[in-house]
């Protein structure tokens, strides 16, 4: 309750909230009170915003940021979460970053429900006004996969990924490591990209390829 009520103390809009809707309150709190988020004004969260961060990681979240529903924020081991103006997460979506990475949303960026934003050891930036469909992956690190020890306690190959600004990715596409996806794409729904998108050009299938390009 002490972390509760020093966050409102921090922020003058939750003292005015406590009186109109103190539950809303609470949900704010819980992202506005953290030592290592910065939240600047206009932000609004409508459901639960679960953050963890650890181990000199560090959250930044820009004006007019919007979450009408549960997310997740997670920076651990010098991680950094960096989140432009406008921007928007939907239901469910997991935002992570680790290793000395950075995760990064540019202005008016869309995230859509359940997405899922892993950036370990590689950067992740997604640029302005693009928008990304529900249950998108993106992942800047694979799994080793040597006989010598199980999979799951290997290290593989780590790529930065980069999505320029202006880019559609559809629902359930799984971007991998070291790709980069050119301004104005589109990456039609269920595709696997592991190599990069020129820019304005239309790609879908797995792996993914060229399908049209943007008039």
């Amino acid at each position: 309750m002490q972390r509760f009520f020093a966050g409102i103390r921090k922020n003058p809009r939750l003292l005015r909230l406590l009186w109109k809707d103190p539950l809303a309150c609470w949900r704010h709190a819980q992202l506005f009170g953290h030592s290592r988020v910065a939240l600047e004004r206009g932000a609004w969260a409508g459901g639960r915003v679960l953050v963890s961060v650890t181990d000199a990681g560090q959250i930044n979240i820009g004006t007019r940021f919007f979450a009408p529903q549960g997310c997740d924020f997670q920076a651990r081991d010098n991680g950094q979460i960096v989140v432009g103006a406008g921007v928007s997460v939907e239901v469910g979506a997991r935002l992570a970053v680790a290793c000395d990475a950075t995760l990064s949303l540019a202005d008016n960026v869309a995230i859509g429900p359940y997405n899922f934003l892993n950036a370990f050891g590689g950067d992740l930036r997604i640029g302005e006004w693009s928008m990304l469909g529900p249950y998108v992956s993106i992942h800047t690190i694979d799994h080793g996969m040597g006989r010598d020890l199980p999979m799951r306690l290997q290290t593989g190959p780590i790529g930065d990924v980069v999505i320029e600004e202006d880019v559609w990715i559809g629902a359930s596409v799984v971007i991998l490591r070291g790709v980069r996806i050119g301004k104005g794409a589109i990456v039609a729904a269920g595709a696997v990209v592991k190599k990069d998108v020129a820019p304005y050009t239309i790609v879908g299938g797995v792996p993914a390829r060229p399908i049209g390009t943007r008039e």
